[in-house]
């Protein structure tokens, strides 16, 4: 990984890999998915329960905090005010002692002001938060008056396939529709290292060298992604 600075580093390396452990949950809990159609949570033991046509998908949940238009902050779950089970916000907390490491005020401050609308901040501390617990889904909810609750999930069926470049092709194009990150070069190596990913560098364009295939990413001038073009068929594709 590349050195750690500020919180968008951590976005950065956080992006593409965020994305594809995103669609994977909503395979199963999104709104067309088998459990998607109502949500519970059991704070007291950390479970969250889906319902949906398939029956009941029970998962641990941990609590990682929450956004709230009122007094317009994010509340990190390990400041703990409501006296949760230590281990339901234990991964809050690891993100509480990553950012001390790393000087990150964000990330170190129990309540800080809203830097946007509620739920795209409780994605954002979501995306860190599973970044630096080693990789989990999230999942945000509504809690009422506009509040946006945010967990990580931990489900075995929504763990990740070997590495893809077919997927990594329709990942990147997502995580680029947002237009939430900043250094689009940092957020391909990260995920190439987190997903296991060759990286071959091809003048100002770089290679994705997966077990599928090869996909060749281009970046313009100011190092900002423009092109993919895909060769499937195994790493030796050209």
């Amino acid at each position: 990984m590349h050195p750690i600075r500020t919180l968008a580093d951590v976005l950065d390396d956080g992006a593409f890999v965020s994305v594809e452990r995103q669609r994977r949950l909503a395979e199963l809990v999104g709104g067309d998915g088998p459990y998607g159609e109502r949500w519970n949570v059991d704070l007291t033991v950390g479970v969250l329960t889906f319902t949906g046509r398939e029956g009941v998908l029970e998962t641990p949940a941990h609590l990682v905090g929450s956004a709230a238009p009122g007094p317009g902050t994010w509340m990190w779950a390990w400041s703990n005010v409501n006296g949760l089970p230590a281990p339901v916000v234990a991964r809050a907390a690891a993100v509480r002692d990553f950012g001390a490491r790393y000087g990150l005020t964000e990330l170190t401050e129990p309540e800080i002001p809203l830097r946007a609308e509620p739920r795209r901040d409780a994605v954002e501390y979501a995306v860190v938060a599973g970044l630096v617990n080693g990789g989990f889904p999230h999942y945000t909810a509504d809690a009422g008056n506009g509040t946006v609750v945010a967990f990580l999930v931990e489900e075995p069926r929504a763990a990740l396939p070997a590495p893809s470049c077919a997927t990594a092709a329709t990942v990147i194009g997502e995580a680029l529709s947002t237009g939430a990150m900043l250094d689009h070069r940092r957020a391909l190596a990260a995920y190439a290292e987190l997903r296991g990913f060759g990286l071959e560098p091809a003048g100002r364009d770089t290679v994705l060298v997966g077990p599928d295939g090869r996909l060749a990413v281009s970046f313009d001038d100011v190092g900002r992604i423009t092109g993919l073009d895909g060769t499937l068929g195994g790493p030796a594709a050209r």
